[in-house]
C-alpha cells in the first residue's frame, strides 16, 4: 500500500542491505538497553547480520520506500514465533556476551511470561502458525514524525491477520516504542521493570534513564 509519499510492502532481497544498515545505525545510537551495555556497532551489525536473512521473504516482515527516492524510510522485521534460532547464535553469544547477555536475559524473561500468559508450557515453543514475534523497528532519522513507525506497524498486524495469526506481540524496551505500538492499535500484557531487574546479583539496567523504565510485551488479538 501507499501513504503519504510511501510504499509498505514485505521485506525482500533487495532490501535486505540497507535494512540491516537502518537497523544497525539506529539501534546502535538509540536503542535503551543496547546504549546501557555499551554495545559496539561491530556488535549490532553482527546481530543484524544473524538474525535479520531469516525474516526475509516470510511475508511478515515490513518496508517503507520513499515514492519519491526510492530510497529505504523504515523497516520492522518479525517473524513467526516458532521459527528456530539461526545457526551460529552460539557462536555470536559467546563473542558478544558483555554487550547481549543482560539483553538476551531480559527479553527471554519477557518471552517466556508471554508464553505463561498465553498457555504455552514452559520451555516449550508453540505450533507453527498461531504468534507473530516483532522484533525490532526502525525510521529513517531525517523521516521522524511522518507517521512512519506507526504505519508500519499496522501493516504489518494487518499482513499477520491476514496470514491467519492468532497474536502478534512484541518486547518494546523503550518508551517511545511501546508508545508507538500503542497507537498501531497494540495493548500492554506484561512490564519487567529496570530499577528492580535483577541479573546474578546485579541491576544492569537501573540507570537506564526515564522514560525508559522497563520492558513492556506488547500484544495484539487477530480476529
Amino acid at each position: 500500500c501507499i501513504q503519504n509519499g510511501f510504499r509498505y510492502e514485505t521485506l525482500t532481497s533487495e532490501t535486505q542491505e540497507a535494512a540491516i544498515e537502518m537497523l544497525t545505525h539506529v539501534f546502535h545510537v538509540g536503542e535503551p538497553l543496547v546504549i546501557a551495555t555499551g554495545c559496539t556497532r561491530e556488535s549490532m551489525r553482527a546481530f543484524f547480520d544473524l538474525f535479520l536473512p531469516q525474516m526475509v521473504n516470510n511475508g511478515l516482515s515490513i518496508v517503507a520506500i520513499s515514492e519519491d527516492t526510492g530510497d529505504l524510510a523504515g523497516v520492522f522485521i518479525a517473524e513467526d514465533f516458532a521459527t528456530p534460532p539461526p545457526a551460529g547464535v552460539e557462536e555470536f553469544v559467546g563473542k558478544y556476551e558483555a554487550f547481549f547477555g543482560p539483553i538476551f536475559a531480559i527479553l527471554d524473561e519477557s518471552e517466556e511470561k508471554f508464553k505463561q500468559e498465553v498457555g504455552i508450557p514452559a520451555g516449550e515453543m508453540p505450533a507453527a502458525g498461531r504468534f507473530v514475534h516483532q522484533w525490532c523497528l526502525s525510521v529513517s532519522p531525517a523521516l521522524g514524525r511522518r507517521g512512519i513507525g506507526e504505519c508500519i506497524t499496522r501493516v504489518l498486524l494487518q499482513q499477520a491477520e491476514k496470514l491467519g495469526f492468532e497474536m502478534s506481540f512484541a518486547e518494546c524496551t523503550g518508551a517511545f516504542s511501546t508508545k508507538l505500538c500503542a497507537k498501531a492499535g497494540m495493548s500492554p500484557m506484561l512490564r519487567l521493570e529496570y530499577a528492580n531487574w535483577e541479573l546474578e546479583g546485579s541491576f544492569p539496567f537501573a540507570e537506564v534513564p526515564a522514560p525508559h523504565t522497563c520492558t513492556t510485551v506488547m500484544c495484539c488479538k487477530h480476529c
